[in-house]
């Protein structure tokens, strides 16, 4: 969503963007924070669901069900987080599902080590799941908001953008 709004011109000078209302910026962003919460509630469920059956009817281990689960889970998301949560923003989508992808690694592998290290405590696999989720959802939001699922425009800005630069 972009906040950006055309200020007309002072007398020979250039438009200036001035950003909406912080109300109206809060309304946007909790809209989405609830479509998202809304898609990850859907995966988080089929994600148990896939798990459990990995799990008991594959005979799989928790962790290494927990990883293909997860990875199909990062899949799903996408799609819901491009069509629903970010559904307004003119995305281009090869690049975003890379982002995303990279962004669901770094994430998702934090988890499963969280994962993996709640398992040695004694947590089962379902309060191991809630857990991971809680922690790591609002970082995976925040990071899809300003990074991953980024308009066009900013996508651009992104790859054309320079880091500090040594003076000569």
């Amino acid at each position: 969503m972009d906040t950006a709004v055309v200020v007309p011109a002072p007398r020979g000078g250039a438009a200036l963007p001035r950003t909406r209302r912080p109300v109206s910026a809060w309304r946007g962003t909790r809209k989405r924070l609830v479509a998202f919460a809304a898609s990850g509630l859907l995966v988080f469920v089929l994600g148990v669901v896939v798990q459990w059956a990995l799990i008991h009817r594959l005979g799989m281990g928790d962790v290494s069900s927990y990883v293909v689960k997860s990875v199909l889970s990062v899949q799903l998301t996408f799609l819901l987080s491009r069509y629903v949560t970010w559904g307004d923003r003119n995305l281009v989508l090869l690049p975003a599902l890379v982002r995303w992808n990279i962004q669901q690694l770094v994430i998702t592998s934090l988890g499963v080590g969280v994962y993996t290290g709640l398992g040695h405590f004694g947590v089962n696999s379902l309060a191991g799941n809630i857990a991971v989720a809680v922690i790591f959802t609002p970082t995976s939001f925040v990071a899809g908001h300003l990074w991953s699922m980024v308009g066009r425009a900013a996508s651009l800005r992104l790859l054309t953008a320079s880091g500090p630069r040594l003076v000569d």
